[in-house]
């Protein structure tokens, strides 16, 4: 203890010696020139980001990390410098937070409505107040011979940053100004160079005081900086993986035991007119009430959405063979079932989809879905709750999109609506397969052709994806685009459907 004790009167001893006096360059030891670069580094990473690979998460994290450690050097020397350390640290600390929050569905809460704007006036806050305590910071350390302060270069950096801060509001409020593209321009460039004026006052200030840096009060670290942003990247990156994914699965459903029902009978009547016997063992009772004295089933499986043959794809690692079987029933109405049967499963499993875009011409009824596993020698069944996209009105429709959608805006009043259902695959579940169901009304003359198109994909999450993206809303905003061209950012398969003989005599 004595010993550490004498090591720190030496530490406090040599800092009392000007540097010039060991015949050393100041600007290599000066703590305020060092502390005053990483401070603007900090504040211009945070701010100025590039847009490739991770470089928009990692960059503000650094920038939080280099702004910490430039205040930290400087937080014994007055209450200045102390209050814009203990901001820097809750800065820092934040920055890590909300990159975690990313990795899950709360980011996208974050990131629109009431919490993006309570959010976002808690960090500007932070900086305003950071800005503040570094300025009094350096009011307070700094005096000329005459014993006056030195040139104040923050205060017209405060109005800068109060600025930029005015510009952000209003491209938040209004993405897409009135006016032509120069004002959108003319606001990007000057909300740059707002900033890049407040790191040049902030710079000019450190340019006129480095010399005095020596009056400072340097505090003694234990931490190297090099370690501290090591420690504070592995950290986030140890908190984001599990983050991840536990944000992005869904929870497996509940599955019980598939028993026999009072409507074995109709089971077996669907199985003599043609339907698979496994899609027939996994139906629910309220399918099989649906497909009583059903008059005919077609496999009505067309091709690949890409135009291939419709043979068993790969997906996660694993195969999955995609079919649709059309029931038909005595009033000529149709009962589509869209099959999965997984012949391999996936790596891994952290959402499922099954979405659906039948036919513009007729609206649909009594929708279903069911997933249906074994385990431990049992089979086990699940019903999948089904929701809707699209349904959007004409007066939410653009004009390319009213051009383009003119037919089923005329035949239902609205954009069609697209079932879908989310689940994800149970751990130890085995010959792993289930559907999408629904109804629709039908009559001969309706169609030229006798027929009824549609089309439908399965979608696969195996790795959770950062910032995370949730595939339900993915879902949802692909209703209504016009030819939507580009991959999708999970994994998925798709076959188109076509019952060609859907109606008897």
């Amino acid at each position: 203890m004595t010993e550490r004790k004498d090591m720190r009167n030496l530490e406090d001893l040599l800092r009392t010696i000007p540097p010039e006096a060991a015949g050393v360059d100041p600007n290599t030891v000066n703590p305020w020139h060092s502390a005053m670069g990483k401070l603007l580094w900090g504040l211009g990473l945070l701010t100025f980001r590039l847009h490739l690979w991770y470089l928009p998460y990692l960059l503000p994290l650094l920038g939080a990390g280099l702004l910490y450690l430039g205040a930290r050097r400087l937080r014994r020397t007055n209450a200045g410098f102390r209050w814009t350390w203990r901001l820097s640290l809750g800065k820092l600390v934040w920055q890590g937070i909300f990159l975690v929050i990313l990795a899950t569905r709360l980011g996208a809460f974050l990131e629109a409505g009431p919490a993006f704007w309570m959010v976002s006036a808690v960090g500007c806050g932070l900086d305003f107040l950071l800005l503040l305590a570094l300025r009094r910071g350096i009011r307070g350390a700094f005096l000329d011979l005459a014993g006056k302060p030195p040139r104040d270069w923050l205060l017209p950096g405060l109005a800068a940053w109060l600025g930029t801060l005015a510009l952000a509001v209003w491209a938040t409020l209004e993405p897409a100004p009135a006016g032509d593209m120069a004002v959108l321009w003319a606001r990007g460039m000057g909300a740059a160079a707002l900033y890049g004026l407040l790191l040049w006052l902030l710079h000019r200030q450190g340019k006129a005081l480095e010399r005095r840096g020596y009056k400072i009060v340097p505090t003694p670290v234990r931490c190297r900086d090099g370690a501290v942003i090591v420690l504070v990247l592995l950290g986030t990156v140890l908190l984001t993986v599990p983050a991840a994914v536990w944000g992005a699965r869904t929870p497996a459903p509940v599955g019980a035991a598939a028993g026999t029902t009072d409507l074995e009978s109709v089971r077996s009547h669907l199985i003599d007119l043609g339907m698979p016997e496994t899609l027939a063992a996994d139906l629910s009772r309220e399918d099989l009430r649906l497909c009583a004295d059903a008059a005919a089933v077609h496999d009505s499986t067309n091709h690949l959405l890409n135009g291939d043959p419709a043979i068993p794809q790969d997906l996660g690692g694993g195969t999955v063979d995609l079919q649709s079987w059309a029931v038909v029933l005595p009033d000529q109405s149709i009962r589509f079932f869209l099959t999965f049967q997984w012949q391999e499963l996936p790596n891994l499993s952290l959402q499922e989809a099954v979405s659906a875009s039948p036919d513009s011409g007729k609206a649909f009824t009594d929708l279903t879905a069911r997933l249906t596993w074994t385990e431990d020698g049992t089979r086990l069944a699940a019903d999948l709750p089904v929701s809707l996209a699209g349904g959007q009105e004409a007066e939410e429709l653009t004009e390319e999109q009213l051009w383009w959608y003119e037919e089923e805006l005329k035949r239902l009043g609205r954009l069609q609506y697209q079932p879908y259902a989310l689940f994800s695959l149970p751990r130890d579940g085995e010959a792993v397969r289930g559907y999408l169901a629904y109804s629709r009304a039908a009559k001969a003359e309706d169609y030229s052709g006798g027929s009824i198109f549609g089309g439908w994909y399965y979608f696969h999450q195996s790795a959770p994806r950062y910032p995370y993206q949730d595939m339900e809303a993915y879902l949802l905003g692909r209703s209504g685009q016009i030819l939507s061209f580009g991959g999708s950012p999970f994994p998925c398969a798709g076959v188109s459907y076509a019952s060609y003989v859907w109606f008897t005599a």
